[in-house]
């Protein structure tokens, strides 16, 4: 239906599902015949009353084991002296929230007034909590369309000579992907990128001058749409995001869909799917466990695990291969969940060394071949994913990545979580009545929303579980991640600890209930500790299985050491065996910290406790060495621990420890040994990770010992050799996040204005730079690459066009677009009333009629890395900062010469030509694009990189990111190119369709980032139509002429 505003509302159905108490139904009809008949095909294995049985017995399994909430048992077993659980268990179905995947769906044009288009917009604010929350699929997101024809008339009429002529070599505006499409919209920092979109978009609206706006109607994509949409998937996410929460969830949602007898599911993106497949559930980590030296029998492995619960415990005997048939005839929906949870250790097999992750990738590949039209899916960790090629499934896999949650997913998830707890709801077991869960709920959500540090957390669907775990218990919510975690632990250890004893009512430790009361919960930490270290380091399953005789070994040493401390070895084999046994009991029946699974091992209740319980481990042994041997051995599964080792390291006031990892990181050296350049270069992405972290030096309390200054020089030469000397190993990924570190910890290759400090010059780096330079092409010293002047042919350069040879004299152009931190000093001084002397007379006016104070998204998160491109630039503000800079460098530069925007011609000189004087189609020579050379449209980033993480695509000057990232802007005429493109336009008519930018942008395609490629608009245009792409670079020239 049209809601107000034009937008199409989805028809409202209630998430929370009244599935009874024991969450199902008990009088449920079954399965139909069509679903029988679609699932097992023309000729069944038996009757369909034989089937029905079968499959009713099946769902019914697979729903009773999911739907259950994993950390379940932290609720559900408050004891007191009758053992009577006073908190209910929680369902799944019935707190679970709908996700979104970082696709848009669209919903269609609109042309409304700008007052009503915002009413619409504000209506779908995915930050509202109340009074109904709005989630993912109420969500409005805008795509404004500029009326660029009209702009297009007025610029004619203002200057009749322009040619509106198509050429190859320009990129025009009309031809560009949408404008602020939310597709590609993009945020860091802990606020969702929904959110993040939907704001971006509201900005423009309300920014619209006309009383009119044109655009287009976006909503997110649910993940649940996602799989019904796709044959193929690959859905990834960060830890805690909840893939493996919304697989169970959609595999529960079927089954009891399918055990009502019901044609259709009740969930978006269903609407179509006749008959409804019948969900297979696997854990890839459990059948890598079993996997044997031979790849060839991975894949029967991987259906032997798919396989295992049709037939569990001889049940159901007959149904597995029925099931075998129906997969080719589409009636299945393959739950294939953990990829990233498998080994990436390389291993001897029969065929080479290969890792189980690869080898899984493979099998499941193989599967994809096998099983026709049923639908898989296919879970993993975003980082590990897209890190290696080895595993990835590649073609014929759609990929999405599971958006982190806005804050109307927290809120209603929170009141979920509360409705669920009530008494009026579960009778006489619920903890709360209605009115006090509703109440206790909605003051949680508040002081979420109150206070920043918490609210980040809750992107986490995980963490937001976690602290109303720890707001329904009574505890004080924590303000970091590394706290939140032990805070929850000790939720664990220590609220379940005590339970009365029938004889005298007083509470009993865990330690008087195995007659050892002198130990305490730090103790059992201790131990806890180390079972989670071996867990993480022996498994590659979610949540590291561990046979119950390695646990068993650990609590028997520790039970040895506490019972006889003076001769452990004199404690009997079954002294310890009768606290080890009960001890695990509890573990797992009353505390959930460890949970028995069916193969006879045990695990703990998610991976990220194993992480943090790991890290504890670490914290405890004080050993840099067992750190470094982890890191080295498998860096993909360690990592995690490892920054969650950095807070407990700050918790426990453990400097000096810390300040001995960071050093070692940093170290060119393991030892004796010089670190390989591949490990070098991991250890210097972990050592930024690991100090990014723990806060950097406004962290680093009084007891380290470890200069800060000294570390943070050495880190910022190590990333930056990470950029410009990457071992292969290194690829963009590797390379992005090491500019985003250098971006936040100072980026050394970039000159910018430093804070004053009262002892001389602000500008010492811009300076040291102009000191730097040398006359050799190719070899830049630093910041400055020398461009030997002559007459070039300019134009027609990969595409047939015309071409003007002109001249050139010698100048230097950057090696970068100039950041969002050398532009910053600018913002301060350069928008008020004394700046005028830097601004052309055009640019002057323009800036006061447009009340321009900034450019356009700065600050936007996404767009505000210091060492990111400048973006939503126009000419006139880019001209401005270059005469605002020479202005501050006059004294040392010489006379005549200033710091200004290239002409085109000179830019793409510099862009194109070689040592030889030979035109090449790209900057780095003949070579297609990849994204190891640029940043463009391959790369869906979302917004621009940081400078220079692509030295493959350097120019033969040394020059970088001059294909891809961001448009440059150029002073000499659109119109006069390339016969008068060496001349320099002083100034611009605000008008006129006549400025020339070059190099194209991230979303560009490989076309739109040739040498040859140009886009052309007013020099305002960045105001006009909002866009943020439009950046500058500049080189260092003598004077030339103007027109």
């Amino acid at each position: 239906m049209r809601g107000e505003g034009g937008v199409d509302e989805p028809a409202r159905r209630t998430t929370l599902v009244d599935v009874g108490g024991a969450g199902f139904r008990g009088n449920a009809v079954g399965v139909n015949l069509g679903i029988v008949q679609a699932f097992f095909g023309a000729r069944p294995p038996a009757s369909a009353d034989e089937l029905k049985v079968m499959l009713d017995d099946y769902l019914d399994a697979l729903a009773r084991q999911h739907d259950r909430m994993r950390l379940g048992p932290l609720l559900a077993r408050e004891r007191t002296g009758r053992d009577e659980a006073r908190a209910p268990s929680v369902s799944l179905r019935r707190v679970f929230t709908s996700m979104a995947t970082n696709a848009r769906i669209r919903l269609g044009t609109f042309d409304l007034s700008k007052k009503a288009v915002l009413k619409a917009i504000d209506d779908g604010n995915p930050a509202t909590v109340w009074p109904e929350a709005v989630l993912p699929e109420a969500v409005r997101l805008v795509q404004v369309e500029p009326d660029r024809s009209a702009m297009r008339g007025e610029a004619r009429r203002a200057d009749p000579s322009r040619d509106d002529r198509s050429e190859d070599d320009v990129v025009d505006g009309e031809d560009a992907p949408p404008l602020d499409d939310p597709s590609r919209l993009s945020v860091d920092g802990g606020t969702s990128g929904i959110q993040a979109a939907w704001a971006s978009g509201r900005g423009l609206v309300s920014a619209a001058s006309a009383p009119k706006v044109k655009g287009t109607w976006w909503r997110p994509e649910l993940v649940v749409e996602a799989i019904a949409q796709s044959s193929r998937l690959v859905l990834l996410g960060t830890p805690g995001a909840g893939k493996s929460t919304v697989l169970r969830y959609l595999a529960v949602e079927l089954a009891d869909t399918m055990r009502d007898g019901r044609a259709g599911v009740d969930l978006m993106g269903w609407d179509g799917v006749t008959p409804l497949p019948v969900p297979l559930f696997c854990a890839l980590g459990r059948v890598a466990k079993g996997l044997n030296d031979d790849p060839d029998q991975d894949f029967g492995k991987l259906v032997e695990g798919l396989l295992a619960p049709v037939e569990a415990g001889g049940l159901r005997e007959g149904l597995a291969p029925s099931v075998l048939r129906a997969w080719r005839s589409g009636g299945a929906l393959i739950c294939l969940d953990g990829l990233d949870e498998v080994s990436s250790k390389r291993e001897p097999t029969r065929n080479g060394a290969l890792s189980r992750r690869e080898r899984m990738a493979a099998a499941i590949k193989q599967l994809a071949d096998q099983v026709g039209g049923s639908r898989m899916v296919v879970t993993c960790r975003t980082r590990p994913y897209r890190d290696d090629p080895a595993w990835q499934l590649g073609e014929g896999w759609a990929t999405r990545e599971i958006e982190s949650f806005a804050f109307g997913q927290v809120g209603h998830f929170v009141r979920a979580w509360y409705d669920e707890s009530c008494a009026d709801h579960v009778g006489s077991k619920g903890r709360y009545p209605l009115d006090e869960a509703r109440r206790r709920a909605k003051r949680l959500v508040e002081e979420l929303d109150r206070r920043p540090e918490l609210r980040k957390l809750t992107a986490s669907p995980l963490l937001s579980t976690m602290l109303v775990l720890l707001d329904f218990g009574g505890q004080q919510l924590p303000d970091r991640k590394v706290d939140v975690y032990d805070e929850l632990v000790m939720l664990l250890l220590d609220r379940w600890e005590g339970v009365r004893s029938e004889a005298g009512g007083t509470r009993e430790s865990f330690g008087q209930r195995l007659g050892l009361p002198a130990l305490t919960t730090k103790d059992f930490r201790e131990v806890l500790y180390d079972i989670a270290f071996e867990a993480h380091r022996a498994g590659s399953d979610d949540r590291g299985l561990l046979p119950l005789d390695v646990i068993e070994k650990k609590l028997d040493a520790f039970f040895a050491r506490k019972i006889n401390p003076n001769d452990p070895q004199a404690v009997t084999r079954e002294e310890r065996a009768a606290k080890a046994t009960p001890f695990i009991d509890m573990l797992c029946e009353e505390t959930g910290l460890l949970q028995p699974e069916d193969d006879g091992s045990y695990a703990l209740p998610h991976l990220t406790f194993e992480e943090y319980l790991a890290a504890c481990h670490l914290a405890w042994q004080e050993s840099v060495d067992l750190v470094y041997a982890q890191w080295l051995e498998r860096p993909d599964r360690w990592r995690e621990v490892i920054l969650l080792l950095m807070g407990r390291l700050l918790n426990e006031g453990k400097f000096n420890y810390l300040g001995q990892w960071l050093g070692w990181l940093v170290a060119e050296r393991d030892g004796a040994t010089p670190k390989p350049p591949a490990q070098r270069h991991r250890d210097a992405l972990l050592a930024a990770a690991c100090y990014s972290t723990m806060g950097r030096r406004e962290r680093l309390g009084a007891g380290v010992r470890m200069d800060a200054v000294d570390f943070e020089a050495k880190l910022g030469a190590a990333l930056v050799e990470v950029l410009e000397h990457p071992a292969p190993e290194m690829l963009l990924p590797q390379r992005l996040e090491a500019g985003t570190e250098l971006g936040m910890l100072g980026d050394p290759r970039i000159p910018v204005e430093i804070e004053d400090d009262g002892q001389g010059d602000h500008f010492e780096t811009w300076v040291a730079s102009l000191r730097k330079r040398n006359r050799e092409f190719g070899r830049p010293a630093g910041y400055w690459c020398f461009v030997k002047g002559g007459k070039f042919r300019i134009g027609g350069i990969g595409k047939a066009g015309g071409d003007a040879t002109v001249p050139v004299t010698d100048f230097w152009i950057a090696r970068f677009p100039v950041t969002v931190a050398q532009f910053a000093p600018f913002v301060a001084v350069g928008y008020g009333d004394g700046a005028r002397q830097w601004w052309t007379p055009n640019g002057w006016a323009w800036k006061a009629k447009r009340r321009r104070t900034r450019p356009y998204r700065w600050g936007y998160a996404g767009f505000d890395g210091a060492n990111q491109p400048v973006v939503g630039v126009t000419w006139y503000e880019a001209t401005a900062w270059c005469n605002w800079l020479t202005d501050r460098l006059r004294p040392h530069l010489s006379e005549g010469w200033t710091v200004c925007l290239p002409t085109e011609a000179e830019w793409e000189v510099a862009a194109a030509y070689d040592a030889d004087a030979r035109a090449r189609p790209y900057p780095w020579g003949e070579e297609t694009p990849t994204v190891e050379h640029a940043i463009y449209d391959e790369v869906k980033l979302g917004h621009p990189a940081p400078v220079g993480v692509c030295p493959s695509g350097r120019a033969a000057c040394g020059a970088l990111d001059m294909a891809g990232n961001v448009w440059e802007a150029t002073t000499s005429s659109h119109r006069g190119y390339p016969s008068v493109s060496h001349v320099v336009e002083i100034d611009f008519e605000e008008a006129a369709f006549n400025v020339p930018w070059r190099g194209g942008v991230w979303w560009n395609n490989s076309d739109g980032i040739r040498c040859g490629a140009r886009y052309w608009d007013p020099p305002g245009i960045a105001v006009d139509l909002d866009l943020d792409y439009f950046g500058l670079r500049v080189v260092l020239a003598p004077p030339l002429a103007a027109s």
